[in-house]
Parts: C-alpha cells; structure tokens; sequence
C-alpha cells in the first residue's frame, strides 16, 4: 500500500509503497475490504510510523475516514481518504494528548481546543 500521511506533495505513482501489518481485516478476492487495523513502523522516522483504524475497499484506503496515531504519539484522523490518500479538501485533525492545550485564534476570542 502507499504511504497515507507521507510526502503529502508527490504524485501517488511516486510514492514508496509500504509493508503494513493489517488484523481484524477482510479479505475479498485476495485484497483487503471492510475496516482494518493497520500497523506501520518506519526503519528511519518515528513520525512516519503509525497505528490506525481505516476502510479499505479493493485494497485501497478509500472513500472513507482514517484515524490513526503517528509514532511520535499524535492522534491524526483524515476525514476522508482516496485511492488510499487524504483526498483534496479532506479535513485533517490533530488530538492534543491529556494535558496539552492549543488555541484556536480568531479576530474576536480564542477557543480552547483541550487534548483527549
């Protein structure tokens, strides 16, 4: 499968595939379909790592949500993922971990957007 967060600029057809460890997946004729599991751990970035929840249809992430949590320890969720890439528009959240505060800043007031 290709990378879904990794060099987010490249075309797909030059993006490195990667071996992901996929349990709790269906397989139909041969390719993931359905909800899975997925693990990844890159040899060189912790970052690029990670441990998620996808929707695979024909082998693909696609037409659907992502959540996943990068190595590094982030919760990342892609509202809806395309021939197994975050589509255009896609809206990508970020969880703060317990503790961690971030602000949301506006003309008028901020917003507390506290962690998980």
């Amino acid at each position: 499968m290709v990378h879904p967060f990794k060099d987010p600029d490249k075309e797909i057809d030059d993006i490195d595939k990667i071996s992901a460890t996929l349990s709790i997946c269906t397989l139909y004729k041969g390719l993931p379909h359905g909800i899975a599991l997925i693990e990844y751990t890159d040899p060189k970035s912790k970052y690029d790592s990670f441990r998620g929840l996808g929707i695979f249809n024909h082998g693909k992430l696609h037409n659907a949500p992502f959540t996943f949590k990068r190595g590094d320890g982030a919760g990342c969720s892609f509202s809806k993922m395309q021939n197994g890439r975050p589509t255009d528009g896609s809206c990508y959240t970020v969880f703060n971990p317990n503790e961690k505060t971030q602000h949301v800043d506006s003309l008028e007031e901020k917003t507390d957007v506290s962690g998980w």
